[in-house]
This record gives C-alpha cells, structure tokens and sequence, in this order.
C-alpha cells in the first residue's frame, strides 16, 4: 500500500478541533504530527473496511479525522484507563478500541472479498 497524500486542509481541519492547542510556536511541529494521526487513522480504516488507497470516499475523512483527534489527544498517556485533574476527568480508549459509534459508522463501507 502507498502512501495517501494529506492535504494542508485536511489538517487544518484537524487543528480547527483543537482549538487553543494551537500556537504560532507549535503549529510546524503540530502540522507533521496531526498529518501523522491523519495518516494512520486512514490506513486503519482502509484495513478495516478492506478498500485500497483508489476506494476512498470522501464520506470517511469525518472517521479519520475523530480518529486522529482520539489518538493526538491520548497521546503521552498510553496505557492510562482515565486521568483526573481536579474537577475534570477524561477516560481514555483502552486496548486500542475505539468508540462503537466511529465502527458503528465504518460498517457500511466495508467490502466484501
């Protein structure tokens, strides 16, 4: 499999999302690390749905890009269940799943071989 090009508004998409994460500091650094997630939340769902790299439909560049979200906002928190930092607390993804919903939603563009 090759490599699927991501384009600069797909990541700015993806930068969009997060907001105040953004600083002009960060932003070449967080531009190639978001293209990463990016990267890998494709070929996850292509492997998924057993499409090649020509099948892609734009339909699933929302899925890639929650995915990307799911896996930059856990990151450096790897093998965590949950955090808590006063009042707030977030529950992390265990085992590499993901939200039924996000699986849910792929379903329907999976092929059969």
């Amino acid at each position: 499999m090759g490599v699927m090009k991501i384009s600069a508004k797909e990541v700015a998409k993806l930068k969009l999302a997060l907001g105040s994460e953004v600083t002009e500091e960060n932003d070449k650094n967080l531009t190639r690390l978001l293209a990463i997630y990016l990267e890998d939340a494709r070929a996850f769902i292509l492997a998924y749905t057993g499409r090649s790299e020509r099948m892609w439909l734009k339909a699933m560049d929302g899925f890639a890009r929650e995915i990307a979200l799911i896996a930059y906002s856990a990151r450096g928190d790897e093998g965590a269940a949950s955090k808590r930092e006063g009042a707030f607390s977030v529950s992390y993804i265990r085992d590499g799943d993901l939200p039924k919903r996000i699986i849910r939603g792929l379903k329907p563009f999976r092929v059969v071989r």
